[in-house]
């Protein structure tokens, strides 16, 4: 369990070089944290459902993410939470509206930064919005 841990402390560790991309993260208790050298687990992509599309977008692409837990569907074995999506282009996908398109966000990575001094890490399933401040 040990080796388990101290694996994991190293891999958020590493993690955190040259990562500049900071934000609030809000749970779905309403409790915001600021957090800076955001980073999603392995690949630093937030996999998408778009219509029938899968895409993977960069975490410095996008300016928000609110989630939205009530609807939900599995691909490829993974949990995908309905979203709304703002893009740094000012673009934006998905709707929480019903008879609207809808996108979904895989929610079975971790979300990685820096927070009170101290590592941060939550699963995209138990967050409720992303706001990036800064990049």
């Amino acid at each position: 369990m040990i080796h388990f841990f101290l694996v994991g402390l190293l891999g958020g560790i590493l993690l955190f070089a040259g990562c500049s991309i900071s934000g609030n993260i809000t749970d779905f208790k309403r409790s915001t944290t600021r957090v800076s050298s955001l980073k999603i687990e392995k690949s630093n992509k937030l996999v998408i459902l778009d219509g029938g599309a899968q895409r993977q977008v960069k975490l410095k692409n996008i300016r928000n993410v609110s989630l939205q837990p009530e609807v939900s569907k599995t691909f490829h074995k993974q949990l995908f939470y309905l979203a709304v999506i703002s893009f740094k282009d000012g673009t934006s996908i998905g709707s929480f509206e019903e008879g609207k398109k809808q996108t979904y966000v895989a929610v079975d990575k971790y979300l990685f930064g820096k927070s009170g001094g101290g590592i941060y890490r939550v699963l995209l399933s138990d967050i409720s919005k992303l706001e990036i401040i800064s990049r």
